[in-house]
């Protein structure tokens, strides 16, 4: 037998089991599907650039301008809007100083996205109570967003997140009322219907 026939065949069926082993290994036994993720150019999606531009800021009158924590910001309230499970492979990135990419897999519906980031904000603080009905601790709002006129996020000492917010004086007025009942007890804070805080 020539030795340069057998190495062929050798080499062959060497590059056939590499072959097999690799699809193998992109395998999802468990799903019976293959692991292997597909960009928006093979399985369809939608694709958005958003232009964030400076607001005036309601309690100082002054244009609040565009920076890396609006950015930032913004990139997190849009993932939980368009992403309130955590199960869409979505990709969102700031691009420049003023700009996000969203790239939505398997979501063609553009009127759709569009309604989900261009839907308003909407804040609750809401009062733990006691229903009967359920035998649970339930909530109510006592306050929502159209009690501030202002909202920012900063850092604790111990470099935390924290928000901090300026009431109007009707909020303000309501807003010690609540406290004051609700000493020792937790105020649940509410964005877009889902707690935060």
């Amino acid at each position: 037998m020539n030795w340069n026939k057998n190495k062929e065949i050798i080499l062959t069926i060497l590059i056939a089991i590499i072959t097999i082993l690799s699809w193998l290994s992109f395998y999802d036994y468990k799903n019976k599907n293959f692991k292997i993720k597909l960009g928006l150019d093979l399985r369809s999606g939608s694709h958005l650039t958003l232009r964030l531009k400076p607001v005036i800021d309601p309690s100082t009158k002054k244009l609040r301008e565009i920076n890396y924590q609006v950015v930032k910001q913004t990139i997190e309230i849009l993932e939980r809007r368009i992403n309130p499970h955590g199960t869409m492979e979505l990709i969102m990135q700031p691009e420049g100083l003023d700009r996000i990419i969203i790239e939505i897999p398997e979501m063609t519906n553009l009127k759709e996205v569009e309604d989900l980031i261009s839907q308003t904000a909407h804040l609750e603080f809401k009062e733990q109570f006691y229903n009967p009905a359920t035998k649970q601790l339930d909530y109510r709002t006592v306050l929502d967003g159209t009690a501030l006129s202002s909202a920012d996020v900063g850092f604790d000492s111990a470099n935390n997140p924290v928000v901090s917010f300026t009431l109007n004086k009707e909020g303000a007025k309501e807003f010690a009322k609540i406290t004051e009942r609700n000493v020792g007890k937790p105020l649940a804070i509410f964005f877009d219907e889902k707690l935060i805080d």
